[in-house]
């Protein structure tokens, strides 16, 4: 058995589902090999009398309930559309050509895998949910093949024609007519409008009434018409697709937007980086050595103890050799002395110049933030009179818009006020004749309607 059977005798949802998603689900089965077992159907319609759960997906409008809750089964035995996903695949392809556009189904959700929620409605907009009912937990799988290929039942834009009669009604001896001059196209187009569902959190979208974007203009003309009492039509249709407008509102935001783009292009520009100072290392002088001079001493010191051994005795020897000595010692005080005074200078001038250098390394790197400070307070300085002057070029528009449309309004009052006045003087018939919108009027009385024709 290769059939979509009911078995929600017992349920709530009990009434069946509408005969293009039965025989849908019925001729997918037999094509694929499986059963789908309907255990909740239609339901009352929200609103009217009988039990009913859930959200609306299911509501019952005369031709049966607009989805069905199915189980899916295999050789008589409940099957696990997760267990060959080339299945699902096809399955859900399917579904989508024959005009099903409701897909609930995964993990969490039902029945789990083993069931799904099926529907179809005239939204025109594919609708896919998982187990909290929204499209972030929907299958990916079958999310990728609902955005794929084309949907039996999406309907185009459709563009609506709007026809009026302007009717003129003369005197008994008719010589005039008001006419409708200059009439724009008004663009008609069906909206469509968002509407919560109050359990599934499906987008919704339900037609609305029809808008406008344009006024009509229309200019009066008073002159000599032997056709007085013709009727004239003026149609006027609209394209459905709102390209002039938006051609039109793009145009309108660009000329805003052009007295900023220098405001634009000053808010990139900033002053060069401030390069890093360069510190210079301390020096090390080179100290004196006098190893040579002491070396001289020794040699002295040696040569006359032993030129005192071989030319003088014993005796002689001995005073001589211990004034040598004193001699050494009194020498090499004075080699030692010399060498640590001029040490002593070198160590000194090298303080000296070391402390230079220093001070002149911790000048460079004050001026150095000295000058990162002052670039800092250009670049604050530059913004703030950039924004002051982007301020002040969004006031001149404000107050030049301001005065348009107060000039506007004023030439409106001046407009209403001289056609009243116009008005009245051909009740009380004041005048005979003059001269108004560029032409001659004569008296009479004008009557003029404006009738929709759908």
């Amino acid at each position: 058995m290769l059939d979509a059977i009911y078995t929600n005798e017992n349920a709530t949802r009990n009434q069946k589902v509408k005969k293009s998603l039965f025989d849908a689900l019925d001729k997918i089965s037999k094509e694929l090999g499986m059963d789908f077992e309907i255990y909740s159907g239609g339901q009352p319609a929200k609103g009217s009398k009988g039990k009913r759960v859930g959200s609306t997906n299911h509501d019952n409008h005369g031709d049966g309930g607009g989805a069905a809750d199915v189980i899916f089964k295999k050789d008589g035995k409940i099957f696990d559309l997760e267990s060959d996903p080339k299945l699902k695949e096809t399955l859900v392809r399917r579904l989508k050509e024959e005009g099903v556009n409701q897909f609930g189904y995964g993990k969490g959700y039902m029945k789990g895998t083993t069931s799904a929620h099926i529907g179809m409605d005239n939204s025109g907009i594919m609708k896919v949910w998982g187990a909290d009912k929204t499209r972030k937990t929907a299958d990916p799988l079958i999310s990728k093949t609902v955005g794929e290929g084309s949907f039996k039942n999406q309907q185009p834009t459709t563009q609506q024609t709007k026809t009026y009669e302007s009717m003129a009604i003369p005197n008994k001896n008719p010589t005039t007519l008001y006419k409708l001059n200059n009439m724009k196209s008004i663009p008609v187009q069906d909206y469509k409008e968002w509407f919560p569902e109050d359990a599934t959190g499906v987008r919704d979208w339900r037609n609305v009434a029809p808008m406008t974007s344009s006024k009509t203009s229309m200019k009066g003309e008073f002159k000599s018409n032997p056709n007085a009492g013709k009727i004239t039509t003026i149609k006027t249709e609209g394209t459905g697709n709102g390209q002039g407008r938006n051609l039109q509102k793009l145009s309108q935001i660009s000329s805003d937007l052009v007295p900023y783009l220098s405001n634009l292009y000053n808010a990139s520009l900033k002053p060069g980086a401030v390069p890093r100072p360069v510190f210079n290392s301390p020096l090390k002088l080179e100290r004196v050595s006098m190893d040579a001079d002491i070396t001289a001493v020794n040699n002295d010191y040696r040569a006359s103890v032993g030129n005192a051994d071989q030319t003088l005795d014993g005796n002689t020897a001995v005073p001589v050799k211990m004034f040598a000595k004193g001699m050494k010692f009194n020498q090499l005080s004075q080699v030692n002395q010399t060498e640590r005074n001029q040490n002593t200078q070198i160590s000194n001038q090298e303080t000296i110049l070391n402390n230079q250098i220093k001070q002149g390394n911790n000048l460079a790197l004050y001026n150095t933030r000295l000058l990162e400070t002052e670039r800092t307070n250009a670049i604050q300085a530059a913004k703030s009179a950039n924004l002051a002057n982007a301020s002040d070029k969004f006031m001149m528009q404000q107050n030049t818009k301001a005065q348009v449309d107060l000039e506007n309004d004023k030439m409106e009052l001046l407009l209403d006020a001289d056609q009243y006045g116009t008005w009245k003087r051909f009740q009380e018939k004041k005048r005979s004749k003059e001269y108004k919108f560029g032409g001659p009027i004569t008296s009479g009385k004008v009557f003029k309607k404006l009738k929709p024709i759908y």
